[in-house]
């Protein structure tokens, strides 16, 4: 992931273009077209997370779809959680067996999308789907 620096700072929201240039930079969302990047940035809503910042709590299943455009989010181990954490057990409806916070040296720099607003971005966004369920999915080591 791009450095919290290269993003505006968090006094300052991040325009529309903004939004659509971070998300098309996810390597899973980097195949989908202009058209659904817009409808993805359209509801995402930006979120910074200092470091250390629970972004998802254990035993619960994700409240929301998050999008990681720079920093990290890791769990109780420190493991890196990828540029979409909790999309498949949001998806699911699975509870998350730990939490995860925003990681230690910059925190994390997210777009996320609300919960309630998931059937909509399937039905507009299809391919978005096939992205999340590849990423989660990916060998490891790929980027």
């Amino acid at each position: 992931h791009r450095d919290v620096e290269a993003f505006p700072a968090a006094d300052r929201a991040m325009t529309f273009s903004e939004k659509i240039f971070a998300l098309h930079a996810l390597p899973p969302l980097s195949e989908l077209g202009e058209e659904e990047l817009a409808v993805i940035a359209e509801i995402a809503r930006e979120r910074h997370y200092a470091p250390g910042a629970t972004v998802f709590a254990a035993g619960a299943v994700p409240p929301r779809l998050l999008f990681v455009c720079a920093g990290a989010v890791v769990n109780a181990r420190g493991a890196g959680q990828g540029c979409m954490p909790g999309a498949v057990p949001l998806l699911l409806e699975r509870p998350l067996d730990q939490a995860w916070v925003a990681g230690p040296g910059e925190g994390a720099l997210c777009l996320q999308v609300a919960r309630s607003h998931l059937f909509t971005l399937v039905q507009q966004c299809p391919a978005l789907v096939v992205g999340l369920l590849g990423e989660q999915t990916a060998p490891p080591g790929r980027p």
